[in-house]
């Protein structure tokens, strides 16, 4: 190879390389920017809307296995984690945990899937199983309570599916780690999220909701009139 075609060629693999550095950069930087920002708030695992936090993931600029490992390896203080989802500073340390703990049941209540576990899948409080004894509380979902009551034979008490039990078990003993994997906070984000977004929500009242003839309308509600001269 020529002097002249030997440099050309060194010049255009180190323009590969700086471009594969930059892109590996890029990448690093994406995944580290979904659990922090520089001003330690709008952190988007805490803040993303669902639809919003798996278009972010489904966006990132490399391999989707990166962002699932990212995931698995990223931990949060749990601490920290309640103070994001419980921000009402007049809450003590305790009923804060105690708030954040009750994100199990939450879960059932409003329907949302169990979070993922390392080596075991999903955490499902539907799935088949045995019966136990009745504890208070239980069962939480409507499905859980239909299977007690197909399997009751009407002699003693109604006994419950035991997977419901044990998934509030489950969850309760994760949350109160001192560290929490990226997986389980995102999931404890949209638990906690569908809960606001359901205290927020109000019935409209009938007498909102159909319009009122004019002639009834109230004295003294101001009504804008056409202009006349």
């Amino acid at each position: 190879m020529k002097p002249k075609d030997a440099v050309k060629r060194a010049m255009a693999l180190w323009s590969e390389a700086e471009a594969e550095i930059a892109e590996h950069d890029n990448r690093i930087e994406y995944l580290r920017n979904l659990f922090w920002t520089p001003n330690g708030k709008d952190i988007p695992i805490f803040t993303d809307a669902p639809k919003d936090w798996q278009a972010r993931l489904k966006a990132y600029p490399g391999d989707e296995r990166d962002v699932k490992n990212a995931l698995w390896d990223k931990e949060f203080p749990a601490e920290a984690v309640e103070k994001q989802l419980f921000r009402d500073k007049k809450l003590s340390r305790d009923t804060r945990h105690t708030f954040f703990l009750a994100l199990a049941k939450l879960c059932i209540i409003q329907d949302v899937e169990g979070p993922p576990v390392p080596y075991a899948g999903q955490l499902n409080y539907l799935e088949a199983g045995e019966f136990i004894a009745p504890q208070p509380g239980f069962p939480i979902h409507p499905k859980n309570l239909e299977r007690a009551e197909k399997n009751y034979k009407g002699v003693g008490k109604m006994l419950i599916p035991a997977n419901e039990v044990r998934f509030v078990e489950k969850i309760q003993a994760m949350l109160s780690k001192p560290k929490l994997y990226a997986y389980l906070v995102r999931w404890a984000v949209e638990v906690r999220q569908k809960q606001l977004a359901a205290s927020m929500s109000r019935v409209i009242p009938e007498s909102i909701q159909t319009p009122r003839d004019k002639s009834n309308l109230d004295e003294n509600i101001q009504v804008k009139r056409t202009y006349r001269q």
